[in-house]
């Protein structure tokens, strides 16, 4: 119980590790995609469909965003059940050495008997 306790928050740290990147993507990509810095992108070419490219380029990065807030709202609803999962392992091991303790303490008095 106490294995599984450790692996669930093993797992859960990584969620939320996951979720770190993924805000971190989707901020950058919101930095990205304000006018200017999407115009500062097409500035080194020269070209005469400029709105057009403006218009792709804000396009591609609105997609991507939308695909990283997708993956932030699975990872957040996964974060949430492990979550859950390591209260329960965690009740789990407080219930059993509630239980087993008293009766370890036991064994250990027969086997090293107070004078």
């Amino acid at each position: 119980a106490e294995q599984r306790a450790e692996m669930l928050r093993r797992q859960l740290l990584e969620v939320i590790e996951k979720e770190t990147v993924y805000r971190t993507k989707i901020a950058q990509i919101d930095e990205d995609i304000r006018p200017e810095n999407v115009e500062r992108t097409l500035n080194p070419y020269g070209t005469t469909r400029t709105a057009e490219l403006r218009d792709t380029r804000r396009r591609v990065l609105e997609t991507e965003r939308r695909g990283f807030q997708n993956l932030l709202a699975l990872t957040a609803d996964h974060r949430s059940r492990l979550e859950d999962e390591v209260r329960q392992a965690d009740a789990l091991v407080q219930k059993l050495r509630q239980r087993l303790n008293p009766l370890l303490e036991r064994e250990i008095e027969k086997l090293n008997p107070q004078p």
